[in-house]
């Protein structure tokens, strides 16, 4: 399915979208940023393909960014063509114990706050903890962000969200993702034991979590991610507990917005952790 999306959006865009960039550099000023070809010309109100992304120019010339081009597609913070495929060049590290993991990830946000959303499935028989050490770059290849981020505790066949907020690099296009797994030392598994009930509302989630296990979980954490024309827009994130655990049996609600306004979907994850 996603291969026939991909295919769909490329025949749409031969179609919608003028040029391709042989040549040319990129411009800024204080008001934005512009591609000037060789003869010193530049782009007006039409799509450009550029090293593989599509930007839209407008009628004075500056790249379009965190908005709706006339045709109604969007683009993201940096400009470029919002498309749902990864936007991170992920490596392993050589000391991991696995690889396999199921990594998607998304660039969205608003024109002072970039967030790097990622959603990972531990396909391995394993319990694990995971790091992430992510460069951000902008459309030029330049590097604007770096961060790290980790969760622990991960058991076998589970899925959870992962994410970075860029701040000052509302800019940022791609990453440059190094993970390392290693294998749960101190923790027992324990978040596949906590179900979810989620209600929809105009423009926050009503979330209801119950750990159906034998244990406490200590830190369970719900993330939503708020989606429209399946894209995400707007993220949530809060402990589900009255004291950052969850009781054997117990079951927590929380109200979870979307900053952004109305969504399409949302979709949440929690994770947690107990000592072994």
């Amino acid at each position: 399915m996603r291969k026939l999306k991909v295919l769909v959006l490329a025949a749409a865009l031969s179609l919608s979208m003028a040029s391709t960039a042989f040549a040319g550099s990129w411009k800024q000023d204080d008001k934005g940023w512009w591609y000037q070809e060789d003869d010193g010309s530049y782009p007006t109100n039409t799509w450009k393909e550029i090293k593989g992304k599509y930007y839209y120019f407008g009628a004075d010339g500056y790249m379009l960014s965190n908005g709706v081009a006339p045709d109604g597609q969007r683009v993201g913070a940096d400009g470029a063509l919002i498309k749902t495929q990864n936007r991170s060049h992920i490596t392993y590290s050589a000391d991991s114990v696995t690889k396999d993991l199921m990594i998607s990830d998304w660039i969205f946000g608003n024109d002072y706050t970039t967030y790097h959303l990622y959603e990972i499935t531990n396909n391995s028989a394993l319990t694990i903890d995971i790091s992430i050490n992510e460069v951000g770059k902008n459309h030029v290849g330049s590097t604007v962000s770096a961060d790290s981020l980790s969760e622990c505790d991960i058991p076998a066949g589970t899925t959870f969200f992962m994410y970075s907020i860029c701040s000052d690099s509302p800019d940022v296009a791609e990453f440059d993702s190094t993970v390392k797994v290693t294998q749960t030392k101190y923790w027992q598994p324990v978040f596949q034991n906590i179900s979810t009930n989620v209600i929809k509302k105009s423009k926050k989630a009503i979330v209801a979590a119950t750990n159906n296990g034998s244990v406490k979980i200590d830190f369970p954490e719900a993330i939503a991610v708020f989606y429209k024309n399946g894209e995400p827009i707007d993220l949530y994130r809060v402990y589900m507990g009255a004291s950052a655990s969850l009781q054997a049996g117990e079951s927590y609600t929380a109200e979870m917005y979307s900053t952004s306004g109305t969504y399409d979907d949302v979709k949440v994850h929690i994770t947690g952790r107990a000592d072994k």
